[in-house]
């Protein structure tokens, strides 16, 4: 009973039949160039027309840009604010900006 059932675990499938296989024909190259078009048309004018103006959100870059300034202040670096030169467009005013971190 048992060498019934691994001889018929380890004998191989029957190949199939010889003989000639039906000749497969391709799908028409306009069915497949119509039906990229359907998509990427569509996609692009909503892609375009609803997309917000402002930079992406990208979570896994900002979580490691935070994670990188978390690691130097824990390191004892500290934020330094530096005055940024007025724009030319701007009407003179100052602003000042986080460029970096310098050591204590």
């Amino acid at each position: 009973m048992l060498r019934r059932i691994f001889t018929t675990m380890t004998t191989p499938a029957p190949a199939p039949a010889p003989g000639p296989r039906p000749e497969r024909k391709p799908w028409p190259l306009r069915w497949i160039v119509l039906t990229i078009l359907v998509v990427i048309v569509p996609y692009t004018y909503v892609n375009l027309k609803f997309r917000k103006p402002n930079k992406a959100f990208e979570p896994y870059a900002d979580m490691m840009a935070q994670a990188n300034v978390n690691r130097l202040l824990d390191a004892g670096f500290r934020r330094v604010s530096l005055p940024v030169a007025p724009a030319p467009s701007n009407g003179g005013e100052t602003r000042s900006r986080r460029l970096c971190c310098v050591s204590p």
